[in-house]
């Protein structure tokens, strides 16, 4: 089985590869070989899962974006080159309809979308 970081690992994975609002639960219990009700008794809804993945996937960005930082930092140029890779490469695995999903069915995780854009 599982855990609960695994699962938002995943499922992240796919609502940022076909969209957050397009992959349905059906389709995440099935890819996983879980049931839905499994999923219900860890979350309230499908609303709960994309702000929890999305939360996730924005600590693992940061973390990223800090060992550049780290990593180079006696050369700020570097490390602002190191901070644009990082950002890249994590954009080129969503799909522009899991940004405006966000926006238009899920305004909790759309807002901690906005304050980690602003806070970087």
């Amino acid at each position: 089985m599982i855990n609960k970081c695994q699962f938002l690992e995943f499922a992240i994975s796919k609502f940022t590869k076909f969209g957050s609002k397009k992959f349905t639960l059906d389709e995440l219990a099935r890819e996983m070989g879980i049931s839905k009700k499994t999923i219900y008794k860890k979350f309230s809804g499908k609303e709960a899962i994309v702000n929890e993945s999305l939360i996730l996937l924005l600590e693992k960005i940061e973390i990223d974006i800090n060992k550049c930082i780290e990593k180079e930092n006696s050369n700020p140029i570097l490390a602002v080159i190191g901070i644009y890779r990082v950002g890249l490469d994590y954009l080129k695995t969503f799909s522009p309809s899991f940004l405006y999903g966000l926006q238009k069915y899920y305004p909790k995780a759309n807002r901690e979308f906005s304050k980690f854009r602003k806070k970087q």
